[in-house]
Formats: C-alpha cells, sequence, structure tokens
C-alpha cells in the first residue's frame, strides 16, 4: 500500500484552494438554487409517472 499523501498538498484539505468567503458562497447556492428550482418537482413527478407504468 502507497504511503499516505501529504494532507497539506490535498486539494480537498487545502484552505488555500478555496478561499471564497461566505458571502460569495452565498451568492452562488443563490443563484444555483435559482436556476435549478423546478428540477426536483420535475424529478418527483417523473418518478410518479414511472412508479405507476410500473417501472423502477
Amino acid at each position: 500500500m502507497p504511503d499516505k499523501p501529504n494532507v497539506n498538498s490535498d486539494v480537498l484539505q487545502s484552505h488555500q484552494h478555496s478561499a471564497l468567503s461566505a458571502e460569495a458562497i452565498a451568492k452562488a447556492l443563490a443563484r444555483h438554487n435559482r436556476e435549478h428550482k423546478g428540477d426536483q418537482q420535475q424529478a418527483q413527478q417523473a418518478q410518479a409517472k414511472a412508479k405507476k407504468t410500473g417501472k423502477k
């Protein structure tokens, strides 16, 4: 088994790779929710329709 990678160089653990402020994160989240607001409802409708027709 190879040695564990250095945590300091791991992108997921590095703070220098994600320098977004709380305000920037909130704006991005609001934009995402605005652009995808109907996705969940459409998925639920498709799932209900598939259930009616006997498909999984």
